[in-house]
């Protein structure tokens, strides 16, 4: 039982881990199609939701669909501190590795619930930035099947348990 509660831990960890992974890489090459390499560059050094809202407003302008204070730019702004969690652990400050040490605050940041919020969010930022890339039907195809399909992974994520001990 405890092995199988590590092996959902890990896999769930994975997941938030990979989501946010796949934000970062979608903010680089987002302002890398959008607005070119050099203005990427200079771009390089922001966190991955900051290059996503000053690209998307370099882009759009006041008609920016992101905004840092709304969805998905607050929870990608968490998953990055959760990344950085789990990247980068220190004494009292890592996430979790094994089931029998999950905190509350673990929970929230890596459970079930966690984990498809952090694939939500990145879903719903390719699709919301989408329409901005200079050739968008090349762009986001994965991430508009589940979009679509994102009442069918939450019905999974119910049917499997909501919390890191359900099994």
């Amino acid at each position: 039982m405890l092995t199988a509660k590590n092996r959902r831990l890990q896999f769930l960890r994975t997941s938030v881990l990979f989501s946010a992974i796949a934000a970062e890489a979608f903010a680089n090459e987002f302002v890398d199609d959008t607005l070119g390499r050099n203005m990427a560059g200079t771009l390089d050094k922001l966190s991955t939701a900051d290059k996503l809202i000053v690209g998307a407003q370099l882009v759009a302008g006041n008609a920016s669909p992101l905004d840092k204070g709304r969805q998905p730019m607050q929870d990608i702004a968490g998953l990055a501190t959760t990344r950085d969690r789990l990247v980068h652990p220190k004494e009292k400050g890592g996430i979790a590795a094994w089931s029998q040490h999950v905190t509350e605050d673990d929970e929230n940041r890596v459970g079930a619930a966690a984990a498809e919020r952090a694939i939500l969010a990145v879903v719903d930022l390719v699709v919301v930035c989408n329409p901005l890339q200079k050739h968008p039907n090349l762009h986001g195809g994965a991430a508009k099947r589940i979009s679509m399909e994102r009442k069918l992974l939450s019905a999974f994520g119910k049917k499997v348990g909501t919390l890191l001990g359900d099994l």
